[in-house]
């Protein structure tokens, strides 16, 4: 398992390096964090201005609150080079893998299940979009996910605290997200209330953790976004807010497609226990209300916030299948996916610039000289 983990970082690594040092990453994101972290290693904290006017703030956390880029900045103080944001996402978004492979495990008692499901996370489409689409906080959002799964099914009541806590640090809208996970840590530990097996149990412990989660999030959430407004009084009229966007009927179909595209890699096994699907809800509704296609289109970060609760969900949806008949389905799913599916694969490279796998020209080279 730690050796697949290790070969994904270094070929995901390597390929994210040559798509950057092919000139073909882009502004938004990529851009701004370099701007970022050179700047805030150079005196001017949090400083970016992707455009020069009053439509972007100064400070990055004029646009989002996310303390995670503290230790980041200090990271990139020691080696100043982009590569080491790629490296960094490719080793965030390759460690889920670990987490999964021990929740199946403890669900399944099956080894061989175990490393089945980790194998297919490496190479799920949505894993390798988020990692191939240049540089995002939502990358250590999986990671912080498996974390909470794995010690709610542990029984630790701290260390499920300290990664919700960890989640809320990417970004203020994670928030959603944690108190999603809470309503279904809580529901979980009522339905296997009685069985220590199963991790958490209904006690008044347990529910006196999840509520406290819930309102410091709540909390969080509020004292985030008057952060956010101080520092950028202008985000109102810039970027207001809207809650629903246009629905069509086009919109749906394509917005189908994507949940689909997100579910046949593990053969549909969510199907059969949709309860794990809870902490991606948040998400997953704002992505059938909205009329931003990036929010329902698998080549953006964004699948990143749902990747590990499908997952968690195939697995509890596997408890009952024939091992060997799970194991041949499992395979075949997640790879005729990652053919169909993932950046760079030859069948799907010649329609679009986006899919291609980029080697360095003569003109490459002439640029970085």
């Amino acid at each position: 398992m730690s050796l697949s983990i290790i070969i994904y970082t270094v070929i995901l690594s390597a390929l994210t390096s040559l798509k950057f040092y092919c000139f073909r990453s882009l502004a938004f994101d990529m851009g701004i964090f370099i701007q970022l972290l050179w700047q805030s290693n150079h005196g001017n904290p949090l400083y970016t201005q992707p455009r020069w006017g009053p439509e972007n703030p100064e400070s990055f956390f004029g646009v989002h609150f996310a303390p995670v880029v503290y230790p980041l900045i200090w990271l990139y103080g020691l080696v100043e080079s982009p590569y080491v944001l790629l490296v960094i996402q490719s080793v965030a978004l390759a460690a889920p893998a670990y987490y999964i492979y021990r929740i199946a495990a403890r669900v399944t008692g099956s080894e061989r299940t175990s490393l089945v499901f980790a194998l297919a996370y490496l190479i799920y489409p949505a894993t390798l979009w988020s990692n191939w689409y240049d540089f995002h906080l939502e990358s250590f959002v999986p990671l912080l996910m498996a974390m909470m799964y794995y010690h709610l099914y542990r029984g630790s009541r701290v260390r499920f605290a300290v990664s919700a806590l960890l989640l809320m640090a990417v970004m203020e809208r994670m928030v959603f997200i944690v108190i999603a996970f809470s309503a279904y840590a809580l529901l979980y530990a009522y339905l296997h209330r009685g069985d220590g097996s199963k991790g958490w149990s209904l006690d008044a412990r347990s529910t006196a953790t999840l509520v406290s989660l819930a309102v410091v999030a709540v909390a969080y959430y509020f004292w985030s976004e008057s952060v956010i407004n101080g520092i950028w009084p202008e985000r109102n009229v810039f970027q207001p807010t809207r809650l629903l966007g246009v629905f069509t009927y086009e919109s749906f179909l394509i917005k189908v497609a994507y949940l689909a595209t997100l579910a046949a890699p593990l053969a549909f096994l969510q199907v059969n226990s949709v309860l794990e699907l809870i902490p991606a809800a948040p998400y997953l509704l704002l992505a059938l209300a909205t009329d931003y296609p990036p929010y329902y289109t698998i080549t953006w970060q964004y699948p990143a916030l749902v990747s590990v609760p499908f997952f968690v969900s195939a697995i509890h949806g596997s408890v009952g299948e024939e091992p060997r008949r799970l194991h041949l389905k499992l395979g075949a799913a997640a790879l005729i996916s990652f053919v169909l599916l993932s950046p760079c694969t030859p069948l799907m490279a010649r329609f679009g610039e986006t899919w291609r796998l980029h080697l360095p020209d003569e003109m490459t080279r002439l640029r970085q000289e």
